[in-house]
């Protein structure tokens, strides 16, 4: 079984590649260019090759057709708000933050919604309450808290909606503080009762 691929493109990211691989019972031979490099045959080498294939022949026909000017480049949503990722904040962007003060079984709960983008799915996320002034209308905080999850995760940028309901401590509130790590990704001032 023999798969071969060879593109040409009039781009700088993609001049020639060309590719081969022999795959018989025991050998993989491959040939990329003039380098020739003989594996122990495996299902996964077998896979990693069409893949391979698959991502270079993609990839140097979306650059080919960006510089033809057939397709134009991906703009970044401008709505997300950029957050700066540390080891202890992992976000990409914080967006959406809303808080409202709500009734539940005759309990008033103060219910938080926000749109986050994790740079994987490998992360449970939760929202802890925080410290909250003494005042009679107060400022309460709350802090975005990730745990990264056992195992291996694809790295593909994951949007999440999240949700807190929590007892309300006051009637009113001044201000909601959203923070993640060290930084502060939201401050909501319009918190009304529904």
């Amino acid at each position: 079984m023999t798969i071969g691929l060879g593109l040409r493109h009039e781009t700088k990211l993609c001049t020639m590649v060309k590719l081969t691989a022999t795959l018989n019972s025991d050998n993989i031979i491959v040939n990329v260019l003039k380098n020739t490099t003989k594996y122990k045959s495996s299902p996964m080498l077998r896979m990693s090759l069409v893949t391979t294939a698959l991502l270079l022949s993609s990839a140097c026909q979306a650059n080919s057709d960006i510089a033809q000017g057939k397709q134009k480049e991906p703009k970044m949503q401008e709505s997300h708000s950029r957050v700066e990722q540390t080891a202890d904040c992992p976000l990409i962007s914080s967006n959406n933050w809303r808080a409202q003060i709500v009734s539940i079984d005759g309990l008033r709960q103060l219910k938080l919604n926000g749109d986050i983008e994790l740079p994987n799915p490998g992360f449970a996320v939760t929202i802890e309450p925080g410290i909250a002034d003494r005042s009679l209308k107060p400022t309460q905080h709350f802090h975005v808290k990730l745990e990264r999850l056992n195992g291996f995760h694809i790295q593909v940028i994951t949007p999440m909606s999240i949700e807190q309901l929590s007892p309300a401590i006051a009637p009113e509130y001044t201000s909601i503080v959203i923070h993640c790590g060290k930084q502060t990704l939201s401050t909501i001032t319009d918190i009304r009762e529904s």
